[in-house]
């Protein structure tokens, strides 16, 4: 898959299973930021998103959203989309990528896949009913992509990387972060690209996308939102959940929150306050998720 899909500490989009169960790339950690323990001194967590809540704004259509009447693996199972795939359609194929890497592991090796998540389930009991989800949608699913085969290393890339070159923002926020790209004409244009956009998981995306503009920015009155001191990657994240992106507890979204420590959380904006922020810090995030609201997406 070439050097974007090699181990990083220092890098993040989210978290894929490599070649022996390696992972290709995890989120940043900050140790400025991120305290050990933080779960235990937070005596209340934020309330479930309501998934019968309308937002505003958005495309009803989206399949990443909540309730949309396209769903994902649903509406649009694999063969479908991967028949648009190859007709050309850049939405269908950066959603082939993604179920790429969504199966990728467990159809390399599923007794793999399901001890790891014994694993997980051993030392987070209360996470059952959540892993349990994960297990059931994965049998259900990767059956379904390639026949339950494995999937060609290069696959996920190379749809990535084609539905880019077609125009989806999405796929080109995506690309943009894992090759580090550093052109600030490209990476302001990104931001000009997400005001107009109607996609909340466009708006995810710019969460790690976010410290790439960070040297680049210079309107010292929105700055917070790309100042990685300042929660950017988080406040972006939580930004879209709000929006109307799918963050709930089996979404794509905590699949891959699972493999970090966000098993057994209802939803992302759970895992994200009671584990990556300290209790000092989560006032510090609001501001900053109200910066982009505002700014941003409106």
């Amino acid at each position: 898959m070439g050097r974007v899909y090699e181990k990083a500490d220092r890098c993040s989009v989210d978290v894929r299973f490599g070649r022996d169960g390696c992972f290709f790339f995890l989120k940043n950690r900050d140790p400025e930021i991120v305290k050990t323990g933080v779960a235990a001194e937070i005596t209340q967590q934020p309330a479930q998103i309501d998934q019968s809540h309308e937002f505003p704004n958005i495309d009803p259509q989206d399949p990443d959203v909540i309730g949309s009447k396209r769903r994902l693996w649903v509406e649009l199972p694999f063969a479908l989309v991967k028949l648009r795939a190859e007709q050309g359609d850049a939405e269908a194929q950066w959603y082939l990528s993604e179920m790429y890497g969504y199966c990728f592991s467990y159809n390399i090796k599923r007794e793999g896949a399901v001890d790891h998540f014994d694993q997980i389930l051993r030392s987070k009991p209360k996470a059952r009913n959540h892993i349990e989800g994960i297990l059931t949608n994965l049998a259900e699913r990767c059956s379904t992509v390639e026949g339950g085969q494995p999937i060609p290393n290069e696959a996920i890339m190379l749809w990535l990387e084609e539905s880019a070159k077609r125009g989806n923002l999405i796929a080109k926020l995506r690309q943009a972060t894992l090759e580090e790209n550093t052109d600030p004409k490209v990476l302001l244009g990104y931001v000009d690209a997400i005001k107009k956009s109607r996609s909340p998981r466009a708006v995810f995306e710019m969460g790690t996308l976010s410290r790439l503009i960070e040297p680049h920015w210079k309107d010292e009155k929105t700055a917070a939102a790309f100042s990685k001191g300042k929660y950017a990657t988080y406040a972006w994240e939580l930004a879209a959940c709000r929006t109307g992106l799918d963050c709930s507890q089996l979404s794509s979204v905590m699949y891959w929150a699972c493999f970090q420590g966000g098993c057994g959380y209802d939803n992302y904006e759970q895992y994200v306050m009671n584990e990556l922020v300290t209790p000092a810090g989560r006032q510090q995030l609001e501001e900053s998720i109200r910066l982009i609201q505002v700014n941003f997406l409106n």
